[in-house]
């Protein structure tokens, strides 16, 4: 099996809510995927995250065109050459985005020529069940976010959700008022997760965390700003 061709698609597509949290707000949603077409026809996809204009660019005319001819059942050495042709462009970010989406296609075709799910092709088996949580509380809007975010609350619960994800990075105070509304909205069983998306500085992190800390997080991820 050689890959005959490598294809890249910038997708978007508007919103009709924008949304925002701490920082950046977003009036459309953008994704990249990727089609690796080996020379019998069997097709590979695979997704990149980050901008999509940049990271289907780096597929499309530098890092894809080095995977054609080669065997894209070969993941590793595959993933080696893409990760060393970047390296000079950094070791990180957009560039590694862009070859993991080109590695997801190669692991694609791989599990397509073994004829066995990829999650099996890895060592794996099914799980019986997993628990999935609610995204959201977002900011934007006119109404006061208190008022929007519990009827948001009550479609979290009627929908099933026993755990959830919020946002957070208004500043620590308002901050603080808006964890409690939310795990009074909630209830004490569900889990409840926050998440500043690099909003604060590590002092601001942890002033934060102590403010929240009677209110059950189940986690939270990196806070510090860049």
């Amino acid at each position: 099996m050689r890959v005959r061709s490598v294809d890249a698609w910038h997708l978007r597509a508007p919103l009709s809510q924008p949304f925002s949290f701490s920082q950046f707000s977003y009036a459309q949603r953008e994704a990249m995927l990727v089609r690796l077409t080996a020379e019998d026809g069997r097709e590979g996809w695979g997704e990149a995250y980050g901008p999509a204009a940049v990271t289907s660019a780096i597929v499309r005319d530098f890092l894809g065109p080095l995977l054609i001819g080669r065997d894209p059942r070969a993941v590793e050495s595959n993933w080696e050459l893409l990760y060393a042709r970047s390296l000079d462009y950094g070791q990180k970010g957009v560039m590694l985005a862009a070859i993991s989406a080109l590695d997801i296609a190669c692991w694609d075709l791989k599990a397509q020529d073994a004829n066995t799910p990829l999650y099996r092709l890895l060592g794996s088996e099914p799980a019986e069940s997993i628990q999935c949580y609610w995204t959201g509380f977002y900011f934007g809007g006119d109404e006061p976010l208190e008022r929007r975010w519990e009827r948001e609350a009550r479609d979290c619960l009627d929908q099933g959700f026993r755990a959830a994800k919020m946002k957070v990075g208004l500043g620590v105070a308002r901050d603080a008022e808006l964890v409690a509304a939310v795990r009074r909205f909630l209830g004490s069983d569900v889990k409840l997760s926050i998440d500043a998306n690099h909003a604060y500085m590590p002092a601001e992190a942890i002033e934060l965390a102590r403010r929240v800390e009677g209110q059950g997080i189940h986690w939270s991820p990196i806070f510090i700003s860049n």
